[in-house]
């Protein structure tokens, strides 16, 4: 059944998004009629739906419709507007199957977070033809062991130049993944994946005349130049402002699009250079702003420590950070002992530790947050956590020289 979404996928949507693309751009009148077919673009979920209920029946495959709404919206049996009911499929196998998206990342089992853990009807469907009964139920939740951010640093400091050179790598699992890769991944990253597993034809190679193929390969090529730069200078704009520095010498690459499996990350690399920042010298030694390496933390202002509204979050999760910091030859490090911190309670934690090996400092940080509400009651449970791994943000080193 997840292999028949993928391929529905593929079938319905990522095959033809080359197609729309040459046709908007008006490099080619009607590229469509490349197909041997007319053919059939899904672009929304309720057409995917439709699609595959017809193939659950005629494989006689059990099945009910879910029919929720955003827990924004207040409890299923109080709604009153159409437009915010989403509808779903849950496929009755033993482990059961939930579709609820249709993009070109999405997965099985991956529905709007803000339906996790709300009520839904569930329309039984009898014999797979008709809807015989109605119940509620309740939509399963995701944890922060399924929604995690993995960074992995390797940091190098020189001396003479004054700047660090970091080789940055992030692997995405659960809701973590599906929230950042329609914001890094462009079609020209994943088409050529769907057509070797499918074994489809890339678009251009169905023109016959070889004169118009080449034409229309230089302006596409040279479409598909502009717009990867465009989304370089994007990525790199964007890791200007999660560090608030200016970076030089920015690189991306995609290593994993994590498109074909629950479990499977979205991962990719970022190499740069920070210039200056996050380094400040005295005398013959040097101060390392470390901790600002770590990704950006929620400041809480001291008039914010009162509330009154309870908390809602998107989903529970996690963060973990890795930081291998190579301290430069006739150098020694203090200062280690700011880095540790440990902060845990039901609503979240933060933990990091610190040591030094083989000439190499590591830094290891990891925050969660335990679940997507908690009452205001346990907000200065929250503050603990949050305050701690901003102040981590805030911590130095001293590289003194030998």
């Amino acid at each position: 059944i997840k292999e028949i979404y993928y391929f529905t996928r593929h079938q319905f949507y990522t095959r033809y998004i080359e197609a729309y693309i040459l046709g908007e751009t008006k490099i080619m009148s009607y590229p469509y009629a490349l197909y041997d077919s007319y053919p059939i673009f899904f672009n929304s979920e309720e057409q995917f739906i439709r699609y595959f209920m017809a193939y659950l029946k005629k494989n006689d495959i059990n099945y009910d419709i879910i029919v929720a709404t955003g827990r924004e919206n207040g409890p299923i049996k109080d709604i009153l507007i159409q437009q915010n009911a989403r509808v779903l499929l849950k496929i009755n196998t033993a482990e059961p199957i939930y579709f609820g998206i249709f993009t070109p990342y999405s997965l099985p089992n991956q529905f709007d977070t803000s339906l996790e853990n709300t009520n839904a009807y569930a329309l039984k469907v009898s014999k797979n033809k008709k809807v015989t009964d109605i119940e509620e139920v309740k939509l399963p939740t995701s944890t922060n062991d399924d929604n995690v951010s993995k960074v992995a640093l390797n940091v190098a400091f020189d001396v003479t130049l004054n700047t660090l050179k970091i080789n940055k790598e992030t692997s995405l699992f659960g809701n973590n993944k599906s929230f950042e890769q329609s914001d890094k991944m462009n079609f020209y990253d994943y088409i050529t994946e769907d057509y070797e597993k499918y074994g489809t034809t890339p678009l251009l190679d169905l023109v016959r005349n070889k004169k118009m193929k080449e034409k229309y390969r230089k302006e596409y090529d040279a479409l598909l130049q502009k717009m990867k730069d465009k989304q370089n200078e994007s990525l790199k704009k964007a890791a200007e402002r999660e560090y608030n520095v200016k970076v030089h010498d920015f690189s991306f690459e995609i290593v994993n699009t994590g498109r074909y499996g629950e479990t499977e990350p979205f991962q990719y690399k970022e190499n740069f250079t920070i210039k200056d920042d996050f380094i400040k010298k005295a005398g013959p030694n040097f101060i390392i702003e470390i901790g600002k390496l770590i990704d950006s933390q929620v400041e809480i202002e001291e008039k914010e420590y009162k509330r009154e509204n309870n908390i809602y979050t998107s989903f529970p999760r996690a963060f973990n950070y890795k930081i291998e910091f190579s301290i430069p030859e006739g150098y020694s490090v203090t200062g280690l002992e700011k880095l540790n911190k440990t902060v845990e309670n039901e609503t979240g934690s933060f933990i990091s530790k610190a040591s030094i090996i083989d000439s190499k400092l590591h830094l290891e940080a990891t925050k969660k947050y335990s679940h997507s509400y908690e009452p205001v009651a346990n907000w200065q449970k929250m503050i603990a956590f949050l305050d701690a791994a901003y102040q981590l943000t805030q911590e130095k080193i001293l590289l003194k020289k030998n």
